[in-house]
């Protein structure tokens, strides 16, 4: 019997599957760039007396970026930069970073601006950059609804270009900035792309081209991987990335502790009864998460979704979630559906895996 440990929280779980009902496992494999040559991508940015760094996540490969950086201004005499990051990870910034000043990023003015960014898939822009980042920060509510009727369908569409991606990276074309965009394997940084947001070409080969491809599958278990803050919003994108290899009528059991809670202004409203679901595919107004809600509720008409996670179940059956208490109770529920056949493939790290 094989044990698979698949990362949950802080801690890893043990699904414990016998062999004959183990379908595939799937790994994300990207190549690791030599830290050497990280370093010297790094020595090209031209980091000024009154630089800024802007990171609006704290993730183990956005700090080892930080740290680089630092490295290079103590080698070359210069003071360090001020990171300036969002009000929610302040506190936990401060804690990780000591050596210079930490404040709140609220707008991009005169300065010297440097955004280090952690690049994933994303379903509605069709990737996760430091451009779609700063329409989400700083777009207006009317920008962010306009970008959103712009999706060619009411399915997620990662690693695509997308015509919201394309309207991100216009809406900071006039910034004076500089972008780091980080490919990585989980925790672990594999490379970096450095240029201007809104004309990062190199964007989509690189993380496109480590895609997966697969047949059409009846059963998947889907590991979300380490996350330093886990959320139901968050772990909906790993599906997302799977989405288009799951048969009509398939099971998908998502694993993520969710710790951090919904994380989705859309899907807290839906469960509080202050959002019509009707309302998803030609709204008034933008609410932060609703093309997740868009997602999962079309997605529901072909497939059944479930998630081994700490939520109050009372969450998930607001939205038709089935919950578990553990791996291995997930693992039991698709043994015994007799509508999906024995088979499992297990998704190890799908918030970076990508299958077709």
């Amino acid at each position: 019997m094989p044990e698979l440990w698949l990362n949950y929280g802080n801690a890893d779980i043990v699904l414990d599957i016998q062999a004959e009902n183990l379908h595939s496992q799937i790994h994300n494999s990207m190549n690791i760039t030599q830290t050497s040559h990280i370093l010297e991508k790094l020595n090209s940015i031209d980091i000024k007396e009154s630089a800024n760094l802007v990171i609006f996540e704290d993730t183990k490969p956005i700090l080892q970026i930080v740290f680089m950086l630092f490295e290079i201004c103590n080698k070359n005499s210069n003071p360090l930069p001020k990171i300036l990051v969002p009000q929610e990870i302040i506190h936990s910034i401060r804690n990780k970073i000591s050596q210079t000043e930490i404040k709140k990023f609220s707008n991009i003015s005169e300065g010297n601006f440097i955004f280090i960014n952690d690049l994933h898939f994303d379903g509605l822009f069709g990737f996760s950059t430091t451009a779609t980042n700063l329409l989400k920060k700083l777009g207006s509510n009317n920008s962010l609804l306009s970008a959103y009727r712009k999706r060619s369908n009411n399915f997620p569409m990662p690693g695509k270009h997308t015509i919201p991606f394309k309207m991100a990276q216009e809406f900071t074309s006039s910034f004076e900035i500089v972008s780091i965009e980080i490919i990585n394997n989980s925790d672990v940084v594999c490379d970096i792309i450095i240029g201007h947001p809104s004309s990062m070409s190199t964007l989509s080969k690189s993380l496109v081209s480590t895609h997966v491809n697969i047949d059409k599958q009846n059963a998947l278990i889907i590991n979300y991987g380490k996350a330093n803050i886990s959320t139901l919003g968050n772990t909906l994108e790993s599906l997302w990335n799977c989405s288009s290899v799951i048969a009509n009528n398939g099971l998908a059991i998502l694993i993520s502790d969710c710790s951090s809670g919904i994380g989705s202004t859309a899907i807290q409203y839906l469960v509080e009864k202050r959002f019509n679901i009707d309302s998803l595919k030609d709204p008034v107004e933008y609410i932060a998460g609703m093309e997740n809600l868009l997602f999962l509720t079309e997605l529901q008409k072909k497939i059944r979704i479930g998630l081994v996670s700490v939520l109050p179940y009372f969450y998930l059956n607001q939205l038709n979630i089935i919950p578990f208490q553990s791996g291995n109770d997930s693992l039991n529920y698709i043994l015994d559906d007799k509508t999906v056949g024995k088979k499992i493939t297990v998704i190890f790290n799908a918030s970076r895996t990508l299958l077709k």
